[in-house]
C-alpha cells in the first residue's frame, strides 16, 4: 500500500510538469509597434486651482479639520472657512484628518476617522465641501465634489 501511494504521489508531481507550454487561447497577443513612428504626444499637465470649503456641523462644532494633500498638510478648515491650492493636473491623494476627537454619541464611538480618497484632476478649477458622516465605530469627514455653481451657492 505504501508503494502504491509513492508511486501515485510520483506520477502526480510529473504530470503536473507537462504543463509547461500550454498558453492561454482567450489572450490577446499586442504585436509590437515602435512608438517613435506614431503621432502620439506626451500628456500635458497643466496646473489646476483646488477650492475647498466645510460648512458649520453641530455634530462636529470643537472639530478642526486638517487638509492633506499628497501626504503633506496644507491648512487646516473651521466651520465655514475655505481653502484654496494649486497644484498640478493628475491623479493626487487628499485626506483629512482630526487632531483630538473626543468619542461623544452623536460622532461615533471612536471620534472622528481619517478619510483619504484618490482625485482625478483635469480641469483648470476643482471645488470642493468637507462633510461630516457619522458611522458606527468612527465618523469620517468626507470630501466631495461639486460643481462651480453648487460651491458657490454654498458660500
Amino acid at each position: 500500500m505504501r508503494h502504491l501511494c509513492i508511486i501515485l504521489i510520483i506520477s502526480f508531481l510529473s504530470g503536473c510538469s507537462s504543463f509547461k507550454d500550454i498558453t492561454n487561447p482567450l489572450e490577446k497577443k499586442i504585436p509590437k509597434t515602435n512608438l517613435s513612428s506614431t503621432n502620439l504626444e506626451p500628456i500635458k499637465t497643466i496646473d489646476t486651482e483646488l477650492y475647498f470649503y466645510r460648512p458649520k456641523s453641530f455634530l462636529t462644532i470643537g472639530q478642526r479639520v486638517e487638509l492633506h494633500f499628497d501626504g503633506k498638510k496644507i491648512g487646516t478648515l473651521g466651520h465655514n472657512k475655505g481653502l484654496h491650492y494649486k497644484t498640478k493636473t493628475g491623479t493626487h491623494n487628499i485626506a483629512t484628518k482630526v487632531g483630538l476627537s473626543l468619542g461623544l454619541p452623536v460622532t461615533g464611538l471612536g471620534g472622528a476617522c481619517k478619510f483619504s480618497k484618490d482625485f482625478l484632476f483635469t480641469k483648470p478649477k476643482h471645488y470642493f465641501v468637507i462633510k461630516y458622516r457619522m458611522g458606527l465605530l468612527c465618523g469620517e469627514h468626507r470630501i466631495l465634489e461639486l460643481e462651480e455653481e453648487d460651491y458657490k451657492k454654498l458660500m
